[in-house]
């Protein structure tokens, strides 16, 4: 049964947000990543840009919902950023549901991880088996898995980002640590 404070729309809200980044993930893999969604120093000229965003044809009566579904994919992107916000709210919402005064910030912050970090873990361990399974993904001995399953993650050996993400227990973006190296 929901309670009184709970706001279910903002449940929905991050489903909606979720459902939206299954669907740009599909869009990129099926149509190929947008170039006016993620910059680059490789990008075609001008011309072949704006020519990616012509309607795809040739497929009859599923023109229009093979449209829709690229379109529509292209700019989910912005499903992260929704449900970032929308994170960010339910969470203050709660907490100013409790009428409490004084949030104790250690004990909030313990809660998150003992509620979010065997989820992390959990999902570590499965990319594991489907590494010993299939050969592909993390390789445990690699010391970026080890990073990442304490919360530390970076990228490339190019651009390192490395993050001690608070914002992965707390949903909000202004609370998350990176430092930036360029090789």
């Amino acid at each position: 049964m929901t309670s009184p404070q709970r706001q279910t729309w903002i449940d929905l809200l991050k489903g909606g947000a979720i459902l939206w980044i299954l669907v740009n993930h599909a869009a990129e893999a099926v149509f190929g990543s947008p170039y006016f969604g993620n910059p680059s120093a490789a990008w075609p000229p001008l011309s072949e840009r704006v020519a990616q965003l012509a309607p795809v044809s040739g497929w009859g009566w599923f023109d229009i919902p093979a449209n829709l579904f690229r379109y529509t994919g292209w700019v989910g992107d912005q499903g992260v950023q929704l449900f970032i916000v929308a994170s960010g709210f339910g969470l203050t919402w709660s907490l100013l549901a409790k009428g409490a005064d004084h949030v104790d910030g250690k004990a909030f912050f313990l809660r998150r991880a003992a509620r979010l970090m065997p989820l992390w873990w959990g999902a570590h361990l499965a990319f594991c088996v489907v590494r010993w399974l299939t050969g592909v993904g993390p390789f445990p001995t690699d010391g970026a898995f080890w990073a990442s399953f304490v919360g530390i993650r970076w990228s490339s050996s190019q651009s390192m980002t490395a993050c001690l993400s608070s914002a992965r227990l707390t949903g909000t973006p202004s609370s998350e640590l990176c430092v930036h190296e360029r090789a």
